[in-house]
C-alpha cells in the first residue's frame, strides 16, 4: 500500500518557453508524484493514454521508481501551453486530443493512505468516480480540470455542477485562486477557502501565485507567502509540486500552515527550470531556513 496513489491523465505537453516550444510529459500524473517521490514520498500512479505512447511518456517515472499502472485509451491527452509575457502565473491552453475518462472499477483493488486526483478536462472524472476513490480512502483534489470545458480545442472556464455532491467526498481541495472564484463567485481567496470548505473538505488552499496560498482548516483562514524565484523559468506543474510538498509534510504530522510552506518552497524551487521538481527534501528545507 502506498502513502499516496496518484490519478490523472498524463499528457503529451508542448510548452513556450524562452527559446522557442518544448515537448515532454506532463499532467499532474507526471508533475506530482515525480516530486513526491523525490522529496521521499511512497507514491504511485494510475494513469490512462494510448499504448504507443508509454514508454516514451512513462520513461522518467518508472526510471524514478515510481510503481505506475496504465490503463488504455485510443488517445493520449494533448495540451498545449502558451505563457502570457505580461503575467507568467497565466497562460493560454489548447487541446489537441483527450484519453477517455477514468471509471469507477479503475480502482479496484488500489491501496493507499490518501488518493490524490488530477483531473485535467471536465470530462476526465465523474463524481460517480470521486465516490469509488472515496470507499477506498481518503481523498485529495486538485480541481483545475473540474473547471475547464474543452470547445473546438479551446479551454473554457465553467462552474462544476456537481460541485457539492464531489467536494463532499473529499478530505483536502487545490484551487487557484481563478478557479475558486468560478466554483464559489468569490473574488475573495479567503472568502472563496470558505465557501469551498463548508461543502465538505476538511483542508481548503487556495493558490495566488507570487501572492501566496490561502489555506482553511477547522474554521480558520490562514495566508502563507510565497518565496520568490530569482530566475523563474516554467510554471507548469508547479501547483501540481505545491501538492507535492503539502502532502508530503502532512502525511508526517506537519500542520497545515506550515505544510504550505513546505509545499510553497517546493513550488518556487520547481520554478527555477524546466521539467518536474528535481530537488530534494533537504534543498526544500535549506530554501525555508533562507
Amino acid at each position: 500500500m502506498h502513502d499516496v496513489q496518484a490519478i490523472g491523465h498524463v499528457t503529451v505537453d508542448r510548452i513556450e518557453t524562452r527559446d522557442g516550444f518544448l515537448q515532454r510529459a506532463g499532467g499532474t500524473a507526471i508533475y506530482f508524484p515525480l516530486a513526491l517521490a523525490r522529496l521521499g514520498g511512497d507514491v504511485g500512479v494510475l494513469t490512462r493514454m494510448a499504448a504507443e505512447d508509454e514508454t516514451a511518456l512513462l520513461a522518467e517515472t518508472r526510471e524514478a521508481g515510481i510503481d505506475v499502472v496504465c490503463a488504455a485509451s485510443p488517445k493520449t491527452t494533448e495540451f498545449e501551453n502558451r505563457y502570457l509575457p505580461e503575467n507568467r502565473d497565466r497562460r493560454v491552453q489548447r487541446v489537441g486530443a483527450v484519453a477517455l475518462p477514468f471509471a469507477p472499477q479503475d480502482v479496484a483493488g488500489l491501496e493507499a493512505r490518501l488518493f490524490h486526483l488530477g483531473p485535467l478536462t471536465y470530462e476526465d472524472m465523474s463524481v460517480d468516480f470521486i465516490e469509488a476513490v472515496a470507499d477506498r480512502g481518503r481523498v485529495s483534489l486538485d480541481v483545475q480540470g473540474l473547471v475547464r470545458r474543452i470547445v473546438r480545442g479551446s479551454v473554457e472556464a465553467v462552474d462544476w455542477p456537481d460541485k457539492q455532491r464531489g467536494l463532499a467526498q473529499v478530505a483536502i481541495v487545490k484551487a487557484d485562486e481563478y478557479e475558486a472564484e468560478v466554483l464559489t463567485g468569490e473574488s475573495d481567496p479567503r472568502a472563496a477557502a470558505r465557501r469551498l470548505a463548508s461543502w465538505g473538505p476538511e483542508e481548503v488552499l487556495v493558490t495566488r501565485a507570487g501572492d501566496g496560498v490561502v489555506v482553511c482548516h477547522a474554521g480558520e483562514v490562514h495566508g502563507v507567502a510565497s518565496i520568490p524565484a530569482p530566475d523563474p523559468i516554467d510554471p507548469t506543474g508547479c501547483g501540481d509540486t505545491f501538492m507535492a510538498g503539502y502532502l508530503f509534510s502532512r502525511l508526517r504530522g506537519v500542520g497545515p500552515v506550515d505544510a504550505a510552506r513546505f509545499g510553497a518552497a517546493a513550488a518556487t524551487l520547481k520554478l527555477g527550470h524546466v521539467g518536474p521538481f528535481d530537488g530534494s527534501r533537504e534543498d526544500v528545507e535549506a530554501l525555508l531556513r533562507s
